[in-house]
């Protein structure tokens, strides 16, 4: 069994700099420190956590692995940035077969569509989750009956749990 947790990073005001230079704000820290806590409450700890290079989704690692009483593996990956969902999928596959439990933190709309392209179970939870959008701060968790990540493209993923910080 596989466990995919998508999520987006936390609130990041524009800035006159571009993209790159958003920072958290004070909410997108407390977006990410209530995510951390409810995957713990879930008993879901990434085995390895995959993160965009830039300042908004490492803050946003920070601030969600505090609530780790253990530490997940970390890779940053240059391509989650800006990426489209045939990058962040391409990236998910390469994953090593022994990791279980993936944690990636990017950016919409990629990670948007990314959960919108992923076959889903057809369940109650199907609809919900095919129009999903992330908001500031969300994450969407499923699991895949498969022992090799490069089948999650083919697999029907189980809709597991969905986080919204209020």
């Amino acid at each position: 069994m596989k466990r995919l947790i998508l999520m987006r990073h936390g609130d990041a005001p524009n800035v006159k700099e571009g993209d790159r230079f958003r920072l958290l704000s004070e909410k997108g820290m407390k977006q990410s420190r209530e995510a951390g806590d409810y995957l713990v409450r879930a008993h879901i700890i990434p085995d390895l956590i995959y993160v965009s290079p830039v300042e908004r989704t490492m803050k946003t690692l920070e601030c969600l692995a505090s609530a780790f009483k253990k530490t997940s593996l970390t890779e940053i990956q240059i391509g989650l940035y800006a990426a489209l969902k045939e990058r962040i999928l391409s990236i998910i596959e390469k994953c090593p077969a022994d990791i279980n439990t993936l944690l990636v933190i990017g950016h919409n709309p990629g990670i948007s569509e990314l959960l919108r392209f992923l076959p889903i179970v057809k369940d109650e939870h199907y609809k919900q989750v095919k129009e999903y959008v992330f908001p500031e701060g969300g994450l969407v968790s499923l699991v895949y009956e498969i022992d090799n990540w490069g089948l999650v493209s083919v697999s029907g993923g189980l809709f597991e749990h969905q986080f919204v910080s209020h």
